[in-house]
């Protein structure tokens, strides 16, 4: 097999292949951008369904008799990552120290999540034992907003996959190079950025300037890391 790969070497840095991996980049860029703002669309909506639920469950605990008090409520478990914010609409107890048979603390309220079975939704088997001598409406109104909560999981799972994709179409660390402004690079990187170039210089063969894995390719390199490759530091590359 011919083991020049100057056709390669040229393309892997060609205007016509930045031009894609720059476009590339930037649909993950706005991907990432548009889940963040419908991650918190979809929590406004859940807190509106959550509000509705908290008023009515307030008008009644206010008027309950003998001690018939309701504390279950809908919640959202909020989870922020450095790339993304991740949610849990669910079903909880409130419960205080007295329930959890702390006497030290029998005012300290806390929530417990209602069980649901490994599920995504809850079922009205989950919700209704909580119901047990409440008044009718208010298990009617939790089951509505479930049925509200079902609609945004299902969003939220569609999050999930859009996320998937943007995971795809992430760059490797040479390539995010490559379409980079020089001026927007430190040092160790505009480097790093040259060693890339003067690797690709001439007929090497080493680096895999396209980035496709093995399975596909039909050309073989020495080197999958950049930064193990070393140069010929008397040899001036200009780009």
């Amino acid at each position: 097999m011919n083991n020049n790969h100057s056709i390669i070497n040229e393309f892997g840095t060609s205007a016509e292949l930045i031009e894609i991996l720059g476009k590339k980049n930037n649909l993950k860029n706005e991907i990432e951008n548009w889940c963040h703002t419908l991650t918190f669309s979809i929590v406004y909506a859940a807190q509106k369904l959550k509000d509705t639920y908290d008023k009515k469950l307030e008008e009644y605990n206010k008027a309950a008799k003998n001690g018939d008090y309701l504390y279950l409520t809908p919640n959202i478990k909020i989870n922020r990552d450095t790339k993304r914010t991740y949610l849990v609409l669910r079903w909880a107890r409130l419960v205080n120290g007295t329930y959890l048979g702390r006497p030290s603390n029998p005012k300290e309220w806390s929530i417990r999540e209602a069980s649901r079975a490994g599920k995504l939704h809850y079922s009205i088997h989950d919700l209704k034992p909580h119901f047990y001598n409440i008044d009718h409406k208010m298990y009617d109104l939790a089951i509505q907003v479930e049925e509200g909560f079902r609609k945004l999981r299902i969003e939220y799972l569609l999050l999930g996959e859009a996320y998937k994709l943007a995971r795809k179409l992430s760059l490797p660390d040479f390539q995010e190079l490559l379409i980079s402004d020089d001026i927007d690079l430190s040092t160790e990187d505009s480097e790093l950025k040259q060693r890339y170039f003067e690797t690709l210089s001439d007929d090497d063969t080493r680096f895999n300037a396209l980035n496709l894995p093995k399975s596909v390719s039909l050309l073989n390199y020495t080197s999958k890391d950049l930064t193990e490759i070393t140069v010929d530091p008397d040899e001036d590359y200009i780009f």
